[in-house]
């Protein structure tokens, strides 16, 4: 099962959420947008956690959003939709750095990933 671990420091969010995308409805914006349910691991007052991906059964992805509190600072604001892809690990950082294993944020070549090595 993927998992990933979220690191935020210092930094403050009005909102912050992780949610099991089942669906998706392109009308609407935001988590609204998003079908499925929120992780019950990361929330506004989340500094470190690690969270296996396995809250919720038939999530086709996963979808981790902040939104800065003051001072609001919209390019501090993390969007990050990931997907599985067996075999592939991906350490994304900055700010805040997000790290993760065993899922892949890209299906297009030069996603990043590390894939499995050969034996």
């Amino acid at each position: 099962m993927p998992r990933i671990t979220v690191t935020l420091g210092d930094r403050k969010y009005r909102y912050l959420w992780l949610k099991y995308v089942t669906g998706i409805d392109l009308s609407r914006h935001c988590a609204v947008a998003l079908h499925g349910r929120y992780s019950r691991h990361i929330n506004e007052k989340t500094h470190h956690a690690h969270v296996e991906l396995d809250e919720f059964p038939f999530a086709l992805a996963w979808y981790l959003c902040g939104v800065t509190a003051s001072p609001y600072r919209w390019e501090d604001n993390p969007h990050l939709a990931l997907e599985t892809a067996p075999g592939h690990s991906r350490r994304t950082s900055g700010s805040p750095t997000r790290t993760g294993r065993g899922w892949c944020t890209s299906r297009s070549t030069g996603c990043g990933c590390t894939p499995p090595s050969r034996p």
